[in-house]
């Protein structure tokens, strides 16, 4: 069978508040049959005699995910893709339909989703701000902040491999819109433009190659590629520099985090990467925890009992300070140096990842005028320290490099 025989499958990824639910039903108008991974869970509650009706929707929120978790956690019997399993037998292999499957919460949901054909995974995003709006309109007990964030958090990343990690799911996604516009399903006010805006990444899914990849598109793809260079053991960076010439962009820089030239890398020279090695080294002198003074029952990097990060009491550097690598963003800039391509006044900055407070300086103090960025959220004293500086900061929507080559590659009329 080709692909195109097969059905069109789109999973939906994102923090909540981010209009998830909103885009999916968007889409069953489109004729998309809805499926949704929360029906699993509830079903999964009731088999256990939980009744989430007698619950508040604070609780009923953290029931779900408790459960969710359980379905995931092979100590329990579950599987990381157990949720994704159960959708895709709903699913008439044999008919050439459309789904879409909301919400995928944990990244071992997409690698199971991405192990059948013609299926891509969109990520929406809204800004903190605009998600706590929605979220305490919807749901009053959010109007205390505090709630909203600790809920947040845990949605972000559990930091357990079967737990939620949107964060990572957003990371690698297919596709990315963003979603900060307020839609009210009911009344319609604001639909028709996110209507409009969503159909233009639905129309490339349905009909690849049938427009070309826009400048962000192809340069946030080409920042990816770049990241492949990188030999750092925790992440892999890539950034490019562009300048508009007659409407068009060129690259005139290319940048990769790793360490600088004729210097071993960190996995031949530690074995493991150089920060966590300097952190193990201040873990290990730690005897109580510094927030709530309880002894930690094993060392790693937070309190067993208040689960406060220790590294942010560390008392002396930071974890920049001693990471033995050049950031892309910074390997981008030198190299433009190095080589006295062009001035970099008035260009613009593709990075895979939001730029650290001393990436932001070499940003501004290069000319650089416009950022676009992705995966991470932005660090409040760099993206401050940037718009003061009058440095544009553009969030990347659209096809990731995941998908660009499947999706731009050109059909036949």
């Amino acid at each position: 069978m080709s692909k195109a025989e097969y059905p069109l499958v789109i999973g939906l990824t994102g923090p909540f508040g981010s209009g998830c639910n909103t885009v999916a039903k968007i889409l069953e108008e489109k004729h998309y049959n809805y499926i949704k991974v929360s029906d699993f869970i509830k079903e999964e509650c009731r088999s256990r005699s939980i009744d989430i009706s007698k619950l508040n929707p604070g609780e009923k929120r953290a029931k779900l995910q408790d459960i969710g978790d359980d379905l995931r956690n092979k100590e329990k019997g579950g599987t990381l893709g157990y949720l994704i399993e159960k959708a895709f037998e709903k699913i008439d292999k044999k008919e050439a339909s459309r789904y879409v499957i909301n919400s995928i919460k944990n990244p071992g949901e997409i690698t199971e989703f991405k192990k059948h054909p013609n299926t891509y995974v969109i990520a929406i995003s809204a800004s903190f701000d605009k998600r706590y709006e929605r979220m305490w309109q919807k749901e009053p007990h959010y109007k205390d902040r505090t709630l909203f964030e600790q809920d947040d958090k845990r949605d972000q990343n559990e930091k357990l491999d079967y737990g939620q990690n949107v964060q990572e799911c957003v990371n690698v996604a297919d596709l990315y819109i963003e979603n900060n516009n307020t839609v009210d399903m009911t009344t319609a006010v604001g639909k028709d433009e996110l209507v409009a805006y969503l159909m233009q990444y639905i129309d490339i899914i349905e009909k690849p190659g049938s427009r070309s990849p826009t400048y962000p598109e192809l340069m946030m793809n080409n920042a990816y590629c770049i990241s492949l260079l990188s030999d750092c053991i925790e992440r892999q960076v890539g950034a490019i520099i562009s300048v508009p010439v007659d409407d068009k962009q060129y690259i005139v820089a290319t940048g990769y985090n790793g360490v600088p030239q004729a210097q071993d890398s960190c996995k031949i020279k530690h074995g493991k990467c150089s920060r966590s090695k300097t952190w193990d080294k201040v873990f290990a002198k730690i005897k109580y925890c510094p927030n709530c003074g309880n002894a930690p029952l094993s060392i790693k990097d937070s309190c067993s009992t208040c689960k406060v990060n220790f590294k942010d009491y560390a008392p002396s550097r930071k974890a920049l300070d001693i990471c033995r690598a050049l950031h892309a963003e910074e390997s981008a800039i030198l190299q433009a140096a190095r080589l006295g391509t062009t001035s970099l006044k008035g260009s613009t900055l593709y990075t895979t990842t939001f730029p650290c407070l001393l990436c932001a300086k070499k940003i501004i103090a290069s000319g650089i005028k416009k950022v676009v960025w992705l995966e991470a959220y932005p660090a409040p004293e760099s993206k401050e320290m940037l718009e003061k500086a009058g440095i544009k900061l553009e969030e990347f929507k659209g096809v990731k490099a995941r998908a660009f080559y499947e999706l731009f590659e050109k059909r036949e009329p």
